[in-house]
C-alpha cells in the first residue's frame, strides 16, 4: 500500500538565524546608548534612529522564534494532503486543491514560497490567506526550508498532484545552476558531450 510521504520543516537553522538577528538587534542597541552617552544625550530627550531599529530586530527576531514553537508537517498521498500548521490540522483532498506553485520573488528564484490555490469553500487552518481570482490563496512554506532539498518535496506533489504542480520554471532554474557548478568544478566532465573527431569526419 502507498503510504505517502511526510515531509517537515527545519526549525534548528531557522532558530540559529533568529538568534543571530536577535543578538545583533541587542548590540546595534548597545551601540546606540553608547553613542549617546559619548554624545551627552539621553532617552527619551533624543532618540537615535538605531534605537528603535535594534528594538524592531530584537521583536521581530522574538516572533519568529515563538512561530517556529508550533511544528509544520506536510502529509502527501494518493488521497490529498494534510497540513499541520500552527496547531492546526487539515485534510485537503486533491480534489479541493487547484494548484501548487513555486513562485518566483523578484527577479531570482532563492528560496522561492510553494503557494497553494483551493477550491471555493475549502480553507486551510494556521495560515493567512490572501485571495487571487477569487480563489484563497496559502503560502504552504517556502521550499529551503523543508528538511529535504526542494526536489524531492516537488517530485512527490507531482507524483500524486499531477497537472495541478506548477514547478517546471524552478526546476529547470535549478537544474541550471548544478550544470554551472559542476562545469565550474571540471569542465572536462561534459567532454562526453562534444563532438569527436571520428562524428565530424561522418558528416
Amino acid at each position: 500500500m502507498d503510504q505517502g510521504a511526510r515531509f517537515q520543516r527545519k526549525t534548528a537553522a531557522l532558530r540559529r538565524t533568529c538568534l543571530a538577528w536577535g543578538v545583533f538587534g541587542v548590540a546595534v542597541w548597545v551601540a546606540a546608548q553608547a553613542r549617546e552617552a559619548k554624545s551627552g544625550y539621553h532617552w527619551p530627550a533624543t532618540v537615535s534612529f538605531y534605537e528603535p531599529l535594534a528594538y524592531l530586530m530584537v521583536l521581530l527576531a522574538g516572533a519568529a522564534w515563538v512561530s517556529l514553537l508550533w511544528p509544520f508537517r506536510l502529509d502527501v498521498g494518493a488521497d490529498g494532503l494534510t497540513v499541520l500548521a500552527r496547531g492546526s490540522t487539515t485534510v485537503l483532498p486533491w480534489a479541493s486543491v487547484e494548484s501548487i506553485t513555486v513562485v518566483k520573488v523578484g527577479d531570482g528564484w532563492g528560496n522561492p514560497p510553494l503557494e497553494i490555490r483551493l477550491a471555493p469553500g475549502t480553507r486551510l487552518g494556521g495560515r493567512w490567506a490572501t485571495r487571487k481570482n477569487g480563489r484563497r490563496v496559502y503560502t504552504l512554506l517556502d521550499l529551503d526550508d523543508f528538511t529535504v532539498p526542494p526536489e524531492e518535496v516537488l517530485a512527490v506533489l507531482q507524483r500524486y498532484g499531477g497537472s495541478r504542480i506548477d514547478a517546471e520554471d524552478y526546476l529547470r532554474h535549478r537544474h541550471g545552476k548544478r550544470m554551472v557548478a559542476a562545469w565550474l568544478a571540471d569542465p572536462s566532465v561534459f567532454d562526453r558531450y562534444r563532438p569527436s573527431d571520428s562524428d565530424e569526419g561522418d558528416r
